[in-house]
């Protein structure tokens, strides 16, 4: 159902999202109104400019994406303090063959892609996994907002540094 108060799709939950067996079909990120739970099997496409979409993207816990052609254009707002894309959990992205994508941090050297990670404990944190397609033949940018900067010290893909001591979890690029 859609939850009017923090404009948000609500469910069953991050197992219901993670089933393998739903299928969702693309989801172009122009036409995005709220912040968004991508759900297991989401293939995301289409520009998101922050400037005019102040919404928040997280996958879900063990969830698998697909990028295809999608580019993020940052804002740098007091109110989107958080990367382009957040990962809940374990997930997979899979960076879908002959496309560009390009995603960047919302808020000043937050990173592109936020890896969450579990607090206190090294041994369960969260792993995302970036792959490519069968070909390998598409490509990712991930960049943090630098607000114009050249000296930024955001991760394209991890966590914000300017949260000293923050816990971030795996990456695994294949």
């Amino acid at each position: 159902y859609y939850d009017g108060e923090t404009k948000s799709y609500q469910n069953g939950g991050a197992d219901y999202l993670a089933q393998s067996t739903l299928t969702y079909p693309n989801f172009d990120l122009s036409t995005l109104s709220f912040n968004y739970g991508v759900a297991n099997g989401t293939t995301l496409t289409g520009t998101f400019d922050g400037n005019t979409q102040p919404y928040k993207i997280t996958i879900a816990d063990g969830a698998t994406v697909t990028l295809a052609d999608v580019i993020f254009k940052p804002v740098d707002s007091e109110n989107t303090k958080w990367a382009g894309i957040n990962c809940a959990g374990d997930a997979t992205i899979i960076v879908k063959d002959g496309t560009i994508n390009q995603v960047f941090g919302m808020y000043d050297e937050y990173p592109a892609i936020y890896v969450a990670g579990e607090a206190n404990n090294s041994n369960n944190n969260k792993t995302l996994t970036i792959k490519g397609g069968t070909k390998g033949t598409g490509k990712l940018t991930a960049s943090p907002f630098d607000g114009g900067k050249d000296d930024s010290t955001g991760a394209g893909i991890g966590g914000a540094s300017h949260f000293y001591g923050q816990t971030i979890g795996s990456i695994e690029i294949q």
